[in-house]
């Protein structure tokens, strides 16, 4: 088996590739000290000051790969591009120094969307750095879902549960096309085992109304949930109002991602990956229910 490092394995993607892949590789997990932490036999912990990270050879004995999941989301944090550049900037360094054959890294599908905010400029600046890597794989997903995720399709689930109103920006007919977090992690694994390299987008098998996404939501938890539609220029004085607050629960980057259908062929990813990619829909429906 391959000895491998990651990064945000307590994320919602890093906890779901090590609870599928403990078993198939050895895992060497870089964590703040007190993290959490699962105990098995092929995963080991190593602490590391992620703004100041010292990296010595030990670290990389036998490293085969790198998975580089660790990244700050909210605009406003103030170390999002110490962590999601600086930090990334440094691990491939090391990478390139201990020869580590192949540096992974999960970027986002917001690097080639409209909207733009600081997440979104550190993204592309952390690709650039792990682009120097002769053997790099970049994965673009999508909106990413499955259980326990608390965010993005997560939190509408949650929402709907509690409440009979859902207010959307625009008319809801936007069409986006999430991907199963089981599918991003499945594209993690072939990505080592067959050396995909390049940059790639992952999305899910069809793309979907943002309207037919509540109501999918809706039937399976057996609510009857009333939509009310606002006009983008409300939601951006919305974003706006959230952003004096440090809130970042609406953004104005996610707006201007909402007046484009977000629409992909996967025919040649999953030729490239070897793998069938999941129907939201359905995928979206099993968590909720």
């Amino acid at each position: 088996m391959h000895n491998i490092i990651i990064t945000g394995v307590n994320s919602f993607l890093g906890n779901h590739f090590i609870q599928e892949f403990k078993k198939s590789y050895y895992i060497n997990c870089l964590v703040r000290p007190n993290s959490k932490r699962t105990k098995h036999s092929n995963i080991k912990y190593c602490e590391v000051d992620f703004l100041n990270p010292i990296f010595n050879k030990s670290m990389f004995n036998n490293i085969f790969a790198i998975i580089h999941i660790l990244s700050i989301k909210s605009s406003n944090h103030p170390d999002i591009f110490r962590i999601n550049v600086d930090f990334t900037k440094k691990l491939v360094e090391a990478a390139l120094l201990y020869k580590v054959q192949k540096f992974i890294y999960i970027s986002s599908e917001s690097v080639q969307l409209p909207g733009e905010d600081c997440y979104t400029k550190s993204k592309k600046k952390a690709e650039k750095e792990v682009a120097i890597h002769n053997n790099h794989l970049i994965l673009r997903p999508t909106v990413i879902y499955g259980k326990k995720n608390k965010s993005d399709i997560g939190f509408l689930i949650a929402l709907i549960k509690r409440i009979p109103i859902v207010p959307i920006v625009g008319n809801g007919k936007q069409l986006i096309q999430p991907v199963s977090v089981e599918d991003v992690v499945k594209c993690i694994d072939s990505g080592l085992l067959h050396n995909i390299s390049g940059i790639h987008l992952i999305a899910g098998q069809n793309s979907l109304e943002y309207r037919e996404i509540i109501k999918v939501i809706s039937m399976a938890l057996g609510k009857n949930t009333m939509v009310i539609r606002m006009p983008f220029a409300i939601g951006y004085i919305i974003a706006k109002f959230l952003a004096l607050l440090k809130l970042r629960f609406l953004q104005k980057s996610q707006i201007d991602n909402l007046k484009i259908n977000r629409v992909y062929s996967m025919d040649e990813t999953e030729k490239i990956f070897r793998l069938k990619f999941s129907d939201p829909k359905e995928g979206i429906y099993r968590i909720a229910k």
